[in-house]
């Protein structure tokens, strides 16, 4: 005999009360096996349904119509999945038609993550299951709350059918989540296969969305040239550079991924990106370029490819002026403003610190803005860009004691466009005020006195002062002891120095 039916406003809230059916639903959608669905059905029928059915041999056709089309998906689990979403689990067509029959609005349902029964499908690969839903409305750009689609988890889950049944029917390739783009996961993964089916299908290989008030979030992570490169995956970075890959492309800290090779000491992907014209001189934003990093981790390949491209920057300036001698009302702060006149002539106007001055917000975010933009261009090798920008940010600089450090960063930024420049003259000017602006006392072990000094042995290198260089560098190492980038630099100083004195004494005694 059947169970007296729920009334309407009781029905719903006794769904997820009701343990032991619920449990029987969804092990039966998720079990593959249309008859057990079929049974289970029934009794969600005796029990919900609005009247008894009207067939009494129980056929397929009849089973649910006396149901809300609503009431099966009102049964829920702990993350609220539905039957739908437990069909698609299971893998089998019939079960899943058969939950969409009932419930037509089942293609769309979505859980507490936001995601339908096309991510389950798409997770799994079940193609045949993955058609059906698209075939019956599915929406196949429906995101979930991270903003991912079912063709995230094709790719993530690395089912190419899957990926490329979504991609037939308009998925876009280019869809930001928190877990990134597509092409971003595919490269992070070393899927190639999957890679070259979105590619071909209108992946951007230097795609990397940013949010607005009607998107999915931005990718949190680097471009897929660099993912690849991270993980030494030399196929999947030429196929992206085939693409249309920028091999300059930075992250969020302005590493390339030569920056990524130099690193793991991958010369031949690191070949590959040169080949490309990835720039060796790059910098990342806390100023090391890929050859800094391949000595600093000691990658020898890698440095057997860089070292001679860093030897083609180190040209000789006949006679570098020295700096203008200090004033004796600068005495204390030292501090300077520089302009660039229309010959490109650096000139110098001496300015005092105010101890006690304040800066307006605005001025000074201004000059931020204008050293950002001279990074910008410092990354793409646009080195008179950068220099004009660092200029009028030096020009535009409150002249106050709070702001010593930011005048200090400009000058230094400035002093190593010169030297990218092969201006001797001018980086080497530049680093002797670095010195002044970041004065302290002679004792205190500080990173920006340090950094100063390393300025001004660059400088004395490209002007090709050997002496001065290896002191300055000397000086740098001493306050900043823990610094393995100065320290190799001085040990390759001190042993070219011998051999360039062993070689001249062999000519004497010749």
């Amino acid at each position: 005999m059947a169970e007296s039916p729920v009334s309407s406003e009781d029905k719903y809230g006794s769904l997820m009360a009701d343990r032991a059916l619920l449990t029987s639903l969804m092990e039966a959608a998720a079990s593959g096996n249309k008859d057990s669905l079929l049974s289970v059905v029934r009794k969600v029928e005796e029990r919900y349904g609005t009247q008894a059915s009207s067939n009494t041999e129980g056929g397929a056709a009849a089973v649910g119509d006396s149901l809300s089309p609503g009431v099966l998906l009102g049964f829920r689990d702990a993350h609220g999945r539905t039957v739908a979403h437990f069909a698609a689990l299971g893998g089998a067509p019939d079960v899943l038609e058969l939950v969409i029959k009932l419930c037509p609005s089942a293609v769309n349902v979505k859980d507490n993550s936001g995601k339908t029964p096309l991510f389950t499908a798409a997770s799994l690969g079940h193609v045949k299951s993955l058609e059906l839903l698209l075939n019956r409305g599915a929406d196949v750009g429906a995101s979930s709350e991270g903003g991912s689609t079912a063709l995230h988890e094709a790719v993530y889950a690395e089912k190419a059918a899957a990926v490329k049944l979504l991609l037939e029917h308009g998925s876009n390739p280019n869809t930001a989540s928190d877990m990134g783009t597509p092409i971003q996961i595919a490269a992070v993964t070393q899927q190639k296969e999957i890679l070259e089916l979105l590619l071909s299908h209108g992946a951007d290989p230097n795609g990397i969305p940013t949010a607005d008030a009607s998107s999915a979030p931005s990718s949190p992570f680097p471009p897929a040239l660099i993912l690849a490169a991270s993980k030494n995956e030399c196929a999947i970075l030429k196929l992206l550079l085939e693409k249309g890959a920028d091999p300059n492309a930075a992250d969020a800290e302005g590493f390339t991924a030569l920056h990524c090779t130099a690193e793991t000491n991958c010369a031949s992907c690191t070949q590959c990106l040169l080949s490309s014209g990835a720039n060796w001189g790059m910098l990342a934003n806390d100023g090391s370029a890929p050859l800094d990093l391949a000595r600093q981790h000691k990658s020898e390949a890698v440095l057997r490819l860089l070292e001679p491209l860093g030897e083609s920057l180190r040209k000789q300036r006949p006679n570098p002026s020295p700096a203008p001698k200090e004033s004796s009302t600068a005495a204390e702060t030292g501090e300077t403003t520089t302009s660039n006149d229309p010959a490109g002539k650096v000139s110098f106007v001496p300015i005092t610190l105010d101890p006690a001055g304040q800066a307006l917000p605005g001025m000074v975010s201004n000059v931020e803005k204008l050293k950002d933009e001279g990074n910008a261009a410092f990354r793409i090798s646009d080195f008179m860009t950068a220099r004009a920008k660092y200029t009028q940010a030096i020009e535009d600089c409150p002249k106050v004691e709070i702001l010593r450090d930011l005048l200090g960063i400009l000058y230094s930024n400035r002093s190593f466009t010169n030297e990218q420049l092969a201006d001797a003259e001018a980086a080497l000017a530049d680093a002797q005020w670095l010195m002044r602006i970041m004065r302290v006392q002679a004792t205190q072990l500080r990173p920006e006195w340090s950094k100063a000094h390393y300025r001004l042995a660059r400088a004395h290198r490209l002007s090709g002062g050997t002496e001065d260089y290896i002191s300055e560098l000397w000086e740098a190492l001493r306050l900043d002891p823990t610094s393995s980038q100065i320290q190799e630099e001085m040990n390759a100083a001190v042993q070219a120095a011998r051999q360039t004195n062993a070689k001249g004494k062999s000519n004497v005694s010749a």
